[in-house]
């Protein structure tokens, strides 16, 4: 009887180190890495946690001793952030609906360096685009040639039947090769400007006002830090954490300051805005974070609205990760939202529909 006393020692040491653990993680939505970086690193862990403490609960129940409590109070304190990172919605399916149809793409450099090993990936890219028929398309890890040959912007104008671009410039090489982000819009550019990150080659944020018909509308096309694992590194992954642990954290811990900063630029980029706003982009960060939290603030989340499941986004070697997003202010109804599951960069596309 003592020894099983022990035992439930041990557990309920364990059950309220869970507890903290699962109160740290959802702290990460508003707790600037900046100022501590734990909340981040923990928040990544949160359907872990928060399982965890699921499991806990049952078992306090099965034992029939009170300290159930403990857990279900944190998970009830989590509810929010739980519903920023699944769409319960058993129904729902992948109808887009009518009005205005928004698509945002990280497309990695239109498999410029064949990562794929497929020399047809970037006209499907450009296929699965111009299948979705967007009426505003925002890329990020962008690319293309100022004289010609692999892809233009022009090019790509016509292919997707989009007459208005603008391109925001991260980093230019041998005069004519052009990465960055860029805007394609059915609807007039009436003004636009490009912040590059400092300190960074491929991040930055790209603001087009949009004329959508009688309504001007802030589109605001954000690719924030990358990670930037090596291989070695992402070995460590696929090997249970047992190599190059610390310079995973280091990475992510730069990450996480980077994006932190970027976010700052961002949210006063939402704030002053004089038109109703549609944020959309690779934000290189899941639902519980800092970056989410602030950028999403006082929006609505398309996918939460109209999506179903975990949503995830990036196809690379870090599985069930929604890194991806449209964002929109309240005055707008969204209608639909899809995510395209296809295989060709490292991040599917999502598009959503609205008016």
């Amino acid at each position: 009887m003592k020894r099983l006393s022990f035992i439930l020692r041990i557990i309920l040491v364990l059950n309220v180190l869970a507890v903290v653990a699962l109160a740290i993680a959802v702290s990460a939505q508003w707790v600037s890495p900046r100022v501590g970086w734990v909340p981040a690193f923990v928040g990544l862990g949160f359907p872990v946690i928060l399982v965890v403490n699921v499991l806990f609960v049952i078992f306090w129940l099965l034992v029939r001793k009170w300290w159930w409590l403990m857990s279900l109070v944190a998970i009830l304190l989590g509810i929010v952030v739980f519903t920023n990172y699944v769409a319960l919605r058993p129904f729902a399916n992948n109808h887009i609906g009518e009005g205005y149809r928004i698509l945002s793409y990280n497309v990695r450099n239109f498999d410029l360096y064949n990562w794929s090993h497929n020399e047809e990936s970037r006209n499907r890219i450009v296929g699965i685009v111009r299948d979705q028929e967007p009426d505003i398309v925002c890329f990020q890890d962008f690319y293309h040639e100022a004289a010609g040959g692999f892809i233009t912007m022009e090019g790509l104008s016509e292919a997707f039947d989009l007459p208005y671009h603008r391109f925001g410039e991260t980093l230019a090489l041998r005069g004519t090769d052009r990465w960055g982000m860029a805007i394609f819009s059915r609807f007039p550019i009436v003004s636009s400007r490009f912040i590059h990150f400092e300190g960074t080659k491929l991040n930055g944020m790209l603001v087009a006002d949009i004329q959508l018909d009688s309504l001007t509308v802030s589109v605001i096309n954000v690719h924030l830090q990358s990670l930037h694992f090596n291989p070695d590194e992402l070995a460590a992954f696929d090997e249970g954490y047992r190599r190059s642990s610390w310079k995973i954290a280091r990475s992510l811990r730069y990450g996480f300051k980077k994006r932190a900063e970027q976010t700052r630029l961002v949210a006063e980029a939402i704030k002053q805005s004089e038109h109703p706003v549609i944020v959309c982009g690779d934000f290189n960060d899941t639902p519980v974070s800092y970056a989410y939290g602030t950028i999403s603030n006082g929006l609505n989340d398309a996918f939460i609205k109209k999506g179903v499941g975990l949503g995830t986004t990036y196809a690379g070697s870090l599985p069930g990760l929604r890194i991806d997003y449209i964002l929109m202010s309240k005055s707008f109804e969204i209608l639909g939202f899809r995510r395209i599951k296809e295989g060709v960069s490292d991040h599917y596309p999502v598009v959503a529909s609205f008016r």
